[in-house]
């Protein structure tokens, strides 16, 4: 059910990419997206705190991972947007197939790392250490661009 609330967060989240890309700036959205990403994870794990009554919290995760889902294109379009703009054109092929290659290795790590992690503590501590490590990455992105923004463009 969380992963269908995130799908459906992802479709809603498709015609807000345009409006929030122009607010945010290429950047600014990029580090945004992962940001809420890492966010509604840690609500989720929030949700069995938060409110007392099963079907509440259900709701409540179910709304954190649509949060979530929200956020996916935002991040993804503009992160292909980036790499479009500063990779020379004959790197850009091997360069976008080693940032999503790397996404896929890091999904399917997540399913094997995650499924142990889980059955040693709970649901709600996974999504806290998805959540927690998506926003040191957040924080790290943003801290990487900043960088690559003071430097001389290079051939």
């Amino acid at each position: 059910m969380l992963l269908a609330a995130a799908s459906a967060g992802l479709l809603a989240g498709l015609p807000l990419v345009r409006p929030a890309g122009r607010r945010l700036g290429l950047t600014g959205a990029i580090v945004a997206g992962f940001a809420v990403m890492a966010a509604g994870n840690l609500l989720t794990a929030a949700a069995p705190w938060l409110l007392t009554a099963a079907a509440s919290r259900l709701l409540a995760a179910f709304a954190a991972q649509v949060l979530r889902g929200l956020a996916i294109p935002l991040a993804d379009s503009h992160v292909t947007t980036y790499l479009q703009r500063t990779t020379p054109p004959e790197l850009l092929g091997r360069v976008l197939a080693n940032v999503y290659g790397g996404v896929g290795v890091a999904a399917a790590s997540g399913y094997l790392i995650g499924g142990p992690i889980v059955d040693a503590t709970s649901p709600r501590i996974a999504f806290v250490i998805v959540g927690g490590g998506g926003l040191a990455g957040a924080a790290i992105t943003a801290r990487l661009l900043r960088k690559t923004r003071r430097q001389p463009a290079g051939p």
